[in-house]
This record gives C-alpha cells, structure tokens and sequence, in this order.
C-alpha cells in the first residue's frame, strides 16, 4: 500500500514555508495533502455532506486558527459560497458580500492540516464567524439543544481535544475525550465561551509517527473523521433554519 507521508514530509515543514518552497519533500507533502482530498472529498459529496472548497489551490498555507499564514499545509471545507454571501450581508458586510469578497475565516472550517507537529483533522470557528459563533452561544442556552450538543461530544474518541486556543498546534489548555464523557465538566467549560473572542476548536490529532499515516487506511479515516465533525458543524452553523439569534440576543 502506498505511504501518504513520510517523516521527512514532517522534518521540511519544520522550516519556513514561505522560503522553502523548492523543497522535494514540501512539495511532495503537498501533492499527498492533494491525494488524500481528492480520494475523500467526491465520495463525501455524494454522502449529503453539504461541504465545499473556494480556494483556487486545493492545499494552501492558511489556517484559520492561525493569526499569520505558513507553518503548515491546508485543505479547507466550509459552507458554500451563495450560504456565505447571506451570512456576510447579515454581519453588514454588504459590499464585500455583493462582490465575492467572501472571508473564509469568518465562516466554520473543517480543515485538514499537516504542520511540523501533527496531522489534523479540525473543525474551528474563529472570532470573525461571530454569526456561527452567536448562533452556537444561543443554542447553549436552551437545554435541548445543549443536550443534543453534549450527546455528540461524548461519542467522540480520546483521539479528540476541544478548546477555545487559537494558532495551528493544540493548546495545553483543552478538553479531551475521557473529560467529554462529563457533563458537568463539558457545561462548565463551554460556559467560558464567549463569542467573538475565543476560537471554537474540536479535532483529532495524528502525530508524525502514528503508523495510519504511511497507509491507505488514512483516505477511510480521514472520511470518517471529516462526518463526526461534520455533525457537530452542522449542529453550530447557523441557517434560516438554525436561528438561534434571538436566544443569543437574551442571554
């Protein structure tokens, strides 16, 4: 079976990508970054999982919990580009919405990132998606929703870690799997939340030497990866009919 990364892939990342490109093995780290997308992304679509890519380049150098581009590689997914226009006239953004001026920092990403560190598959919502965001604070204060929350949480893995850090490698501070299974812990940590501030971060973490990496077992969990959070996504994302503004606006 072919190896989708090597350590080296790791090791070039190590130095700065914006004066490294010509390196062989960077380059050879974006084209796997490429195959695992297009081995994944067409079956997904076919799935019912409404996400898309509205970047030229499949793998760019841009993370949306980073404040500045380089240290990694990146495939995003996010809503499609007619849903962010509506969502970016709501945030007054009225011109930038009109002419296709969209940012993808201010809508909730599933990235797939490769860094010096680790392999991620992520879900972020950064400070400037406050529409997500505000919709996400809203539905924690009603307790069906919250609840409904939770429940998908707990069936998340060890392998996962949530927190409200910014940057592309995880934070200290974050809840993993075993603290999920806690409601009182989860309800005390997600009330610490505040929109516009914090980055909502929930993925899963390879490191370099995790053996799935140099499989072709990486493309199916990958897959099953992108559709856990892919549920938690569509839960947050706010739609005409995921409005949960007028519960925000209370709080």
């Amino acid at each position: 079976m072919p190896a989708y990364f090597t350590l080296a892939h790791f090791t070039a990342l190590t130095a700065d990508l914006g004066n490294q490109m010509s390196s062989p093995e960077r380059e050879d780290a974006r084209q796997r970054l490429r195959e695992v997308h297009d081995r994944v992304y067409p079956p997904l679509r076919t799935q019912n999982v409404d996400l898309h890519q509205w970047t030229k380049s499949v793998v760019t150098e841009y993370s949306v919990g980073a404040v500045e581009h380089g240290g990694a590689l990146v495939v995003q997914y996010l809503r499609d580009s007619a849903q962010a226009r509506v969502v970016e006239r709501l945030m007054g953004r009225e011109e930038a919405a009109a002419s296709g001026d969209l940012a993808v920092r201010r809508h909730p990403v599933i990235e797939m990132r490769l860094t010096p560190r680790a392999f991620v598959l992520e879900l972020i919502i950064a400070p400037d998606a406050r529409w997500d965001q505000q919709n996400l604070a809203g539905k924690l204060t009603i307790s069906r929703h919250k609840q409904s929350l939770f429940s998908m949480l707990r069936q998340l893995d060890n392998t996962y870690a949530l927190g409200f850090w910014r940057g592309i490698h995880r934070s200290d501070m974050h809840l993993t799997g075993h603290h999920l299974q806690h409601p009182q812990i989860l309800d005390e940590w997600l009330s610490t939340f505040e929109p516009g501030q914090d980055w909502f971060r929930l993925g899963t973490w390879f490191a370099p030497d995790d053996p799935l990496l140099y499989t072709d077992e990486l493309s199916e969990a990958v897959s099953q990866h992108v559709k856990t959070l892919y549920a938690i996504y569509q839960h947050i994302l706010w739609t005409s009919d995921n409005n949960f503004h007028d519960f925000f606006q209370r709080r």
